[in-house]
This record gives structure tokens, sequence and C-alpha cells, in this order.
């Protein structure tokens, strides 16, 4: 997509401008904001006017990472201040097989009645270990400032690596945060 993606070349619709931008430009056709900015940054770009558009994808994943990150300290934020946290835990392969896990934090927000699940992290798998499990959410957890000395439980699927008494994350996890209870995730059992 690279040969495409000037932006005095954006209104030309029998160009492929990449998966990015052919995104972009299918969005704006619902959206007037977009649609007048990409109609305006082509017109300038073509006058020689128009240096910077914002609109390349490594902007746009600069942007992305800064608003995770905002979202992440918020998150963090309640956990601390909620003082008890639970985490979530399941991996998946992609079709190049690779597994990446989520990381979700269960916790009851201090003003409020209904607690809170949020989606914290999804982590690339360096091995399907429990102890290798174990090291990388106490890592991505410490990373963060959260205190592992609050979290009272985990719930995993039934796979030997999660649950196993010997191997599995949980009894790796239990050394370390010892009044932690570990639960099957029962969506998880009905299968």
């Amino acid at each position: 997509g690279k040969q495409y993606e000037s932006a005095q070349l954006l209104l030309d619709t029998n160009l492929h401008h990449g998966n990015f931008l052919e995104i972009l430009l299918l969005l704006s056709e619902f959206d007037p904001v977009l649609q007048n900015y990409i109609e305006e940054i082509s017109t300038l770009s073509k006058k020689s006017q128009l240096r910077l558009t914002l609109l390349s994808k490594t902007t746009i994943n600069y942007l992305i990472d800064i608003m995770a990150n905002l979202i992440k300290k918020q998150i963090v934020a309640e956990v601390c201040e909620a003082k008890m946290f639970s985490i979530e835990i399941d991996s998946t392969q992609d079709i190049s097989v690779a597994d990446q896990m989520t990381i979700i934090l269960r916790y009851m927000p201090t003003e409020g009645k209904i607690p809170k699940e949020r989606l914290f992290s999804v982590v690339q798998c360096k091995s399907s270990t429990g102890m290798i499990i174990k090291e990388q959410i106490c890592e991505n957890l410490r990373n963060t400032g959260i205190d592992l000395k609050y979290q009272i439980g985990n719930s995993t699927d039934g796979a030997a690596n999660m649950q196993g008494t010997y191997n599995g994350f949980s009894s790796h996890l239990s050394p370390v945060v010892p009044e932690q209870i570990h639960i099957w995730c029962y969506a998880h059992i009905l299968n």
C-alpha cells in the first residue's frame, strides 16, 4: 500500500491506498467531519500547501498507544483504590500458532455497587507452562504498579497448564499470593 498513500491521491477511487487508508476512506463515507478533512488535505496537498496530514498508520498507532496507556492508568488507579481484585486469564493461538493471553481484572470500585471487569492486557505468551504464565502475569501487574498482595482470586479454564496441582499456573501463583482462591471459569465448565 505504500505506493498510493500520498494525501493528494486519496480521492482517486481507482487506486488501492493500503488497508488502513482504505478503511479510513470507507469510514469517511459515513462521517461528514472525516470526509471534509480528507477532501481538505487532498486539495491542500495538490497545491503543495500541506506537509502534515496526521493520517499515517504510524501516527495513528502512536495515538492508539497513548489512549491505551491512559486507559490502563485509570484501571490501575481504580484497582489500587479498591484494594482487592481478581484476575481472569485465558489464551488462544492465532493462525500463525502464536499464543496470546488476555489478562482481565475484576474489582469492586469504591463508588458504586457493581463490580467492574476490565481487559487489562493482551500479552504474547513466551511459553504455555504454568510457571512462565505466572511470571508473565506477575511481571505485567508489577510493571504497572498493582500490588499482588491485594489479589484475592484467579479464574482460568480447566487446562492442565492452568490448574494442574503441581505445575499449573494456579499452583505456581499460590506461593506468591497464598490467600488467593482459584475458580474455574464457568463458561469453560459448561464445555
